[in-house]
């Protein structure tokens, strides 16, 4: 039976602050949305040179473009659980967080041609014509995700993974710069070790750690 005790309890529920679980759910929903879409981008188009493999010309350096930004936008979104512990945002750290996924998606719209396009396509020269808007965009992306993390834990900054970030970023710009095959797939290869390494040493486990707060 409804009281006055029991209407005394929603009132005090509606009118508290949003607890920090709360923010945090709601500042996820947009930035899962935009990964999503850049996520479901890059296997429907995998999805689709399978089932047209007999029509179009597969490219290896295609294939690891599009794996590596695959995996990148996994460990981005798995990597998001730590801003749990981020007690204040403003709308500014909102929108420049946000500016990572949004870079993903358009990487990946990059990646993979539109179906109409896509028939009888010889995917080696669809990733030349395009690899260096794509590593221009990966950079931006390395940026944002370096800054924002200065941005969002001051008092927990681990610079080893900015120095990561920066030799990624030292490699792209290789790449940009020297168009050769084989030194795009020695790139690759160091990038996937690279990749590896940062997720087994810093983003492997969800891990509970103090609450950090931005006055």
């Amino acid at each position: 039976m409804f009281s006055m005790e029991n209407a005394s309890a929603v009132l005090e529920q509606a009118v508290s602050p949003p607890s920090q679980l709360d923010k945090f759910n709601f500042i996820i929903v947009l930035v899962s949305i935009i990964l999503s879409l850049g996520l479901s981008k890059l296997i429907a188009g995998i999805g689709y040179i399978v089932e047209h493999r007999k029509k179009v010309s597969v490219y290896p350096l295609h294939l690891m473009a599009i794996t590596l930004v695959f995996l990148l936008q996994m460990q981005f979104w798995w990597a998001l659980f730590d801003e749990r512990q981020i007690e204040s945002w403003n709308f500014f750290m909102f929108l420049f967080f946000s500016l990572a996924p949004l870079l993903y998606y358009l990487i990946s719209e990059l990646l993979v041609p539109h179906k109409d396009n896509a028939d009888e396509m010889n995917f080696a020269e669809y990733y030349w014509r395009r690899n260096q808007i794509v590593y221009f965009l990966g950079i931006a992306v390395e940026i944002n995700k370096s800054i924002s993390d200065l941005l969002l834990f001051q008092d927990a900054v681990h610079w080893e993974q900015h120095l990561i970030r920066g030799v990624a970023v030292g490699l792209l710009l290789v790449m940009i710069v020297v168009q050769k095959q084989r030194i795009h797939y020695l790139i690759y290869s160091i990038l996937g070790l690279l990749f590896v390494y940062f997720v087994l040493e810093y983003s492997f486990n969800l891990i509970e750690m103090p609450v950090f707060s931005r006055q």
